[in-house]
């Protein structure tokens, strides 16, 4: 039978995860790693939303039909589900945010999901089952919201950083030549210097120990982040333009507008003598993108700033 209460209970549900995947498909936004997460969460939710008002809104799913009979299978398992999923997603979300360790993120995650692995078998007509569920549901939807919005308002979400993921993910895909998803640490100061950065040995590998706890010799963009994000420096954008229209000009002696690629290998491996012919190669690959054996301003820019 069709239940109206519950459909414009699900329609409700639907409308707010709606808003809040609009809010967070905004460009900046969709970018970062914690929102992605958030994201497939209120897709799951929406999802459920829209199983619900067929559920509950549309006579012949409460027909005696194999087909009606499998919908509503299919719609108990969802919700089944959606009492944790959405939630764990979301969470896993915002502590990557705040960068919380892997292993601890992991337990936390687990403890969560019990309830569901081991569920108490309580008699409970069917219609109260259906209730308590739908309550949970929009309880979960509740928790979600208020967790997201105190996600996006903390200064891990703001549009600065994003542009600081930008100018060190450019960095990274630079030195990655093998394009494995990793880079060799011992690199990562040649990366630093080229991106005009100050940074003190000594903290460097410690950051470097800490994310690379095995001694592999290797992080991944996620680790290189956590390490180069320490010495990034907030610096005004004209500024910023400037200095490296100094630094461009200072190499471009004969003021062409342009370097050559022989020349910018030369500083790449005065900056590090450890960066063999293949990686130098690799790199001026990712720069020189018209193929040109040159390096205008614009090239030059973007390999500075990821932008």
């Amino acid at each position: 039978m069709v239940n109206a209460g519950s459909a414009v209970a699900h329609f409700v549900k639907l409308l707010v995860t709606a808003v809040c995947m609009r809010y967070l498909t905004e460009p900046y936004r969709a970018k970062v790693l914690p929102t992605t997460w958030c994201l497939s969460a209120f897709r799951i939710l929406f999802m459920h939303s829209i199983l619900g008002i067929f559920r509950f809104g549309i006579p012949f799913t409460s027909a005696s039909t194999v087909t009606a009979r499998c919908f509503r299978s299919f719609y108990d398992w969802y919700s089944y589900g959606i009492e944790i999923v959405p939630l764990a997603l979301l969470t896993s979300g915002i502590l990557s945010a705040y960068q919380i360790d892997d292993n601890i993120r992991m337990l936390l995650l687990f403890l969560g999901t019990i309830p569901i692995l081991f569920p108490f078998a309580v008699k409970q007509k069917e219609s109260q089952v259906r209730k308590f569920r739908l309550l949970t549901d929009i309880a979960v939807v509740l928790q979600i919201l208020a967790i997201t919005i105190l996600g996006l308002q903390n200064d891990n979400y703001n549009e600065e950083d994003d542009q600081k993921v930008a100018v060190m993910r450019k960095a990274f895909q630079m030195f990655d030549t093998t394009k494995s998803g990793f880079i060799d640490t011992m690199k990562i100061s040649t990366i630093l210097n080229t991106m005009g950065q100050l940074f003190d040995d000594g903290e460097l590998n410690s950051l470097i120990e800490e994310n690379d706890p095995e001694g592999l010799g290797k992080v991944n963009f996620d680790g290189f982040c956590k390490i180069a994000g320490r010495f990034l420096e907030e610096e005004d954008a004209e500024a910023m333009q400037e200095e490296l229209k100094e630094a461009f000009r200072m190499y471009d002696r004969e003021g062409n507008g342009y370097i050559t690629t022989a020349t910018l290998k030369e500083i790449l491996a005065a900056l590090d003598d450890k960066l063999t012919s293949s990686d130098l190669d690799g790199i001026i690959a990712e720069i020189d993108t018209d193929g040109s054996g040159t390096v205008d301003f614009d090239e030059f820019m973007e390999m500075m700033t990821g932008e």
